[in-house]
């Protein structure tokens, strides 16, 4: 039917040669299956026409818009596949569907290998956003394997594909993930006991963990679950929000050494109990009990059968002792509040777990996670920090290799303290490729921050979106995706993102002082001057009140932003009277008030303490009144930073 000088074929879709009338075999077939799969990818066709003369015009003589600049989050090998289907030259395509079968499955376990990425949390006065302190990760687990066969091998290849990067990058569309979805909410603290609120985030958390290492089930991260923590919220309700098919609800309550725990797992569409359990033992006995949730959630809610390795993996606790696992849930739950004496306590019941247990591989783990976030935060000479840090993911690793967290944690050494930018990335994608459980979407700020602090701040942004989309109701997240928003140059979206996270949290001063920079970018001094004074009144700070009175326009915000910075310098100058405060604060404040040499001064003595914020130096705004000195461009130059892209 298509024979040489007739045009016959849907115009979209049709290949050059078929378009001139020219003579057409299997190749032909297979420009048109790219169309498709670059379709499938960007959600729009890459040869564009208001007409089917014009479309055909520009399958004839237009390249596509490359698939690493529309969607820059999936794979590069993708791009490369696309490309070679889409070449205008039958003899540049590939010759036979089964090659083109062959990269397309080879693509496929790429992805399985790599659909979870893990990171380590980062906070503190310059390295967790661009504006302000700020935190990356996990990803669902690999979809199963098909084996296609002949030509539709191609097809369903294609669709596992497209499928796997759905997982890959973070479920940008969850309704296509073909894994059972499952959220676990935090328990209920039914008698409302502070001492007890450890163990209703620290029980969902490790089921998270353990189930998350099947493949079988895509589970939502803690940090998403926790926006419904004390909220009571129906599960099935929070089940639509989070986007699972499942929710494993339930109430705790702690009298003495007895623990009581009633535990239902929900099906959201319907609303019908799946399972339900009450669970009354000895404290000590929590590990057995939240192994047998585990295995209940699977055996009678979902009905999974499981094989014998997935089983054992399963029921793999992290250590024997109840007691050192109780002081490991304290310590993980003092940890997410983030303060310098919740860090402090949080080290010593760590100290303690290992103490127990000199096999606990991940308190090991996260007591150098616990020194690593002091120092990157400022509350711990990094000198003092980073040997600790180091020591103790040594004895991690030398227990347990596999442990998902020391990625993330020797990508944290690399990248803050070795400078060692290519082992940061070879760990980034080490961490790119594990099935993660226990880390939440937080844990990306770091791969985010490396990103940004290296000169691409398009993949930061990239990072920033796809922590989102595995916490889509995360306020910090939100806000963080609209700092990269405001440094790549896209005011307006960042806008949008800060409103609706005042509209959500309006007593938070964070996303004012956001929304005040996105205007000032714009040029709206005086709406960004109200912003930074609405920031203050929700903090409580009434010290530059009287200067919000008289600020206005660009002097007037120039003046606010300076006489913050001053308060800032008092408070960092009364804290060194009682605690470490990291030279290189110092040295920010005074090179954003125009005192270079004492900024140099601070500068230099960050050197020796090896402060974390030192890889910042080509991104952080804040040096730039200094940023052309022949001394900053030495700075720069010790830390080893390429020149920004």
């Amino acid at each position: 039917m298509t024979r040489e000088g007739t045009i016959l074929g849907t115009y979209p879709y049709m290949s050059p040669e078929q378009a001139e009338g020219k003579p057409v075999d299997g190749r032909s077939d297979l420009f048109s299956f790219g169309v498709m799969l670059y379709e499938m990818a960007c959600g729009m066709r890459p040869f564009q026409g208001e007409t089917g003369i014009a479309q055909l015009m520009a399958i004839l003589r237009d390249d596509q818009p490359p698939l690493a600049e529309v969607r820059p989050e999936l794979p590069a090998r993708l791009g490369e596949i696309v490309d070679r289907c889409l070449e205008k030259s039958p003899d540049a395509r590939y010759g036979a569907a089964e090659e083109l079968r062959d990269d397309l499955e080879e693509l496929r376990r790429e992805v399985a290998r790599g659909a979870a990425v893990s990171g380590i949390a980062v906070s503190g006065t310059a390295a967790s956003s661009p504006l302000r302190p700020a935190a990356a990760t996990l990803a669902p687990p690999r979809p199963a394997v098909i084996k296609p066969q002949g030509r539709r091998g191609v097809w369903v290849a294609a669709a596992a594909v497209l499928a796997a990067l759905g997982i890959a990058i973070w479920g940008l569309r969850p309704e296509e993930v073909a894994a059972q979805s499952l959220a676990v909410l935090p328990f209920e603290n039914t008698l409302e006991d502070e001492d007890t609120e450890y163990l209703c985030d620290g029980v969902a958390e490790s089921l998270i963990r353990q189930v998350s290492t099947l493949p079988s089930v895509r589970v939502t991260p803690l940090t998403a679950a926790l926006n419904f923590k004390g909220k009571r919220v129906d599960p099935g309700e929070a089940g639509r929000q989070l986007g699972v098919d499942t929710v494993l609800a339930g109430t705790l309550s702690l009298e003495g050494e007895r623990l009581r725990i009633t535990a239902e797992l929900v099906d959201v569409d319907s609303g019908a109990e799946l399972w339900s359990n009450t669970y009354d033992r000895e404290v000590v006995d929590l590990l057995n009990v939240q192994d047998e949730i585990a295995d209940a959630i699977l055996d009678d809610g979902l009905r999974l059968r499981l094989a014998g390795d997935e089983r054992r993996e399963l029921v793999r606790n992290p250590t024997a002792d109840g007691e050192a696992y109780d002081l490991y849930l304290q310590a993980r739950y003092l940890q997410r509040r983030a303060t310098e004496d919740d860090y402090l306590e949080a080290r010593e019941l760590l100290q303690r777990a290992i103490i127990r247990d000199p096999e606990f591989a991940l308190a090991y783990g996260w007591l150098a996670g616990t020194h690593m976030m002091m120092v990157v935060d400022g509350l711990e000479r990094p000198t003092d920090g980073w040997p600790q840090s180091n020591r103790y993911l040594r004895q991690a690793a030398a227990i347990d290799p596999n442990l998902v967290s020391l990625r993330a944690l020797t990508h944290g050494h690399a990248f803050f303290f070795d400078w060692d930018w290519e082992g940061a990335k070879r760990e980034r994608e080490r961490a790119m490729q594990s099935v993660v459980g226990e880390l939440d979407p937080d844990l990306i700020r770091t791969f985010a921050l490396e990103r940004w602090a290296l000169g691409r701040p398009g993949e930061a942004l990239a990072l920033a979106r796809r922590a989102r989309e595995l916490d889509p109701l995360s306020i910090g997240l939100a806000m963080l995706e609209a700092d990269y928003l405001v440094y790549a140059g896209q005011p307006d979206a960042a806008l949008a993102l800060y409103e609706r996270t005042i509209e959500g949290e309006p007593d938070n001063p964070e996303p004012y002082f956001g929304l005040a920079e996105a205007l000032v970018q714009q040029g709206r001094f005086d709406e960004a001057i109200e912003a930074r004074r609405q920031a203050h009144t929700v903090a409580g700070d009434t010290e530059l009140a009287a200067r919000f009175a008289t600020a206005r326009g660009t002097e007037g915000y120039r003046q606010v932003d300076r006489a913050y910075v001053r308060l800032q310098l008092e408070w960092l100058e009364a804290r060194a009277g009682w605690g470490y405060v990291s030279p290189l604060d110092l040295a920010r404040a005074h090179a954003q008030l125009g005192d270079a040499e004492e900024a140099f001064r601070y500068l230099e003595a960050a050197f020796v303490d090896r402060s974390a914020g030192l890889v910042f130096l080509n991104s952080d705004r804040v040096w730039d009144s200094i940023r052309d000195d022949p001394r900053f461009l030495d700075a720069v130059r010790r830390v080893g930073l390429p020149s920004p892209i």
